[in-house]
């Protein structure tokens, strides 16, 4: 069977999941050490209370995709506060108060008025950058690649097994609201109307889920403070990992969704893994 690389559109995946990693970089490196100038940085423990908040979590959101209306209200406006919330991150790193505040107005206020791919795809830039980097920050190595082996296998349980996550991702789509990148076959597609282009998602487009970018930079950003390089190589293999899901879904003879955390993730480990064999 003749292998189909697709090199032109991982070229558009790969700048997004790029831009996304580098931006987490430096916005963990840089607010790491605000942190711990200010001897803010501690810790984060997690217990039983933390698994049960983030199962319920879980409940909810498969519980309101069974309802089309609520659905797509919440999608809309979490998607908002989610990109406001990475927005105001990134600007903390970059300008001082107020002026991170209003750079995160204007990015939500040009989210929800210049509706095109190019807008929405910037917007989660923001968005996981600069939340998944915060939440990195307070996470310990082991911590990160424990959820990242556990979200992998619930990523491949939800898609192939209960299909949930289809079912959710399918409801997002239609709420327009999808929590991930959406990819253009052709790059002129980057200027397309969003809410067109999410109707050709599977055929002239692609969404490339925000966990699948944000989960990797818990890890970079668990360890960045100890040594940039290592997050550097993380980061690399990462994308080695996207580039092998890539593969995987476009040599499929039937094109289906499928988990794309598992190939990325393992990459990752293998690289943090990488950086503690050659003592980085």
């Amino acid at each position: 069977m003749k292998i189909k690389f697709g090199l032109n559109l991982f070229a558009k995946e790969s700048l997004l999941y790029a831009l996304t990693m580098a931006l987490g970089l430096v916005v963990s490196y840089r607010y790491g050490h605000i942190l711990l100038g200010s001897s803010q940085l501690v810790a984060t423990e997690y217990g039983i209370k933390d698994i049960f908040v983030v199962a319920l979590i879980i409940i909810i959101l498969v519980a309101i995709q069974r309802s089309q209306v609520a659905s797509r209200w919440f999608y809309r406006i979490f998607l908002i506060i989610f990109i406001f919330g990475g927005a105001q991150t990134v600007g903390d790193v970059f300008f001082a108060f107020p002026i991170s505040f209003y750079f995160a107005l204007i990015v939500v206020a040009l989210f929800i008025f210049w509706r095109t791919v190019l807008m929405h795809n910037f917007g989660l830039v923001l968005a996981i950058a600069g939340l998944a980097s915060i939440i990195g920050l307070g996470l310990s190595p082991k911590i990160a690649i424990v959820a990242l082996l556990v979200l992998s296998f619930y990523d491949i349980i939800a898609v192939y097994k209960t299909r949930h996550m289809v079912a959710m991702a399918r409801s997002m789509i239609l709420s327009g609201a999808p929590f991930g990148f959406v990819v253009p076959i052709q790059w002129a597609g980057f200027f397309n109307n969003k809410d067109e282009a999410q109707s050709k998602i599977g055929d002239k487009f692609m969404l490339l889920g925000a966990g699948d970018v944000g989960l990797p930079i818990l890890l970079m950003s668990s360890i960045v403070l100890s040594s940039i390089w290592s997050g550097i190589i993380v980061g690399l293999f990462a994308l080695i990992g996207v580039f092998v899901t890539h593969l995987l879904f476009i040599n499929q003879d039937k094109r289906e969704p499928m988990a794309a955390l598992p190939p990325i993730a393992t990459l990752a480990i293998i690289g943090y893994l990488l950086t503690i064999f050659l003592n980085i």
